[in-house]
C-alpha cells in the first residue's frame, strides 16, 4: 500500500546507538549515581532519569562536613 500525499514517510534511523546508550550508564555508575530509567526521542537524543535518596538528611556526613555543621553559620 503507497502512502498517501500528505503523509510524511516515517524515518526508522532514530539516531542512537547502543554503545552511546551503554557509555552514558557507565558513566553514571562510575560517578556513583543510579539510573531509575532511560528516555530515547526520536531524535535520537538520550534522556537518563536518575534516582535521588529517599531521604538524603539520614546519610553519613564526611569528617570536614561534620565539623563545618558544629561549627555554624557564620
Amino acid at each position: 500500500m503507497a502512502p498517501r500525499r500528505d503523509e510524511q514517510p516515517r524515518n526508522t534511523n532514530s539516531g542512537f546507538r547502543q554503545e552511546d546508550v551503554t557509555r552514558a550508564l557507565r558513566a553514571t555508575t562510575a560517578a556513583g549515581v543510579e539510573v531509575q530509567r532511560v528516555e530515547i526521542a526520536r531524535d535520537g537524543r538520550i534522556t537518563l532519569i536518575l534516582r535521588r535518596p529517599l531521604d538524603q538528611e539520614k546519610t553519613e556526613l564526611s569528617p570536614l562536613e561534620s565539623w563545618r555543621v558544629s561549627r555554624g553559620p557564620r
